[in-house]
C-alpha cells in the first residue's frame, strides 16, 4: 500500500510496483481544461486539431491501459497546485486504496 501525502505527489510512481494505477497529469493548455483552456486567436485550425489529436490520444492510451487491468484518474495541471492540490491527493489515496477494484474515478 502507497503512503501518499501532498509532499510525496509528484513521486506517485514509487507505488507503481504495488498497485495498476495510472496517473496521467494533463496540462490545462496542451489536453483543453474545460475550466482553464483559453482558444488562440491565432492559427485556430491547428489548435483545434492538435488539441482534437491530444485528446483522442489520451482516450486510446487510458481504453488500452484499462484493457491490460490498469485503473486511470486522470488529474488537471491545475489541480496540483494552491488549495486543489490536497483534493488531488485525497483522490488519488483513495484510488490507490481500492486499486483491486475494476471501477475509474
Amino acid at each position: 500500500m502507497c503512503n501518499l501525502d501532498q509532499s510525496d505527489f509528484y513521486n506517485w510512481c514509487s507505488c507503481a510496483g504495488h498497485c495498476t494505477l495510472s496517473l496521467p497529469t494533463d496540462g490545462c493548455f496542451w489536453h483543453g481544461c474545460p475550466r482553464c483552456y483559453r482558444r488562440p486567436g491565432s492559427n485556430r485550425a491547428f489548435w483545434d486539431a492538435k488539441l482534437a489529436r491530444n485528446r483522442a490520444r489520451d482516450r486510446a492510451v487510458a481504453r488500452d491501459l484499462r484493457r491490460r487491468g490498469w485503473r486511470v484518474l486522470r488529474l488537471w495541471e491545475h489541480a496540483l497546485a494552491g488549495p486543489a492540490a490536497a483534493r488531488a491527493v485525497e483522490r488519488v489515496k483513495r484510488a490507490v486504496g481500492g486499486a483491486g477494484r475494476k471501477t475509474t474515478d
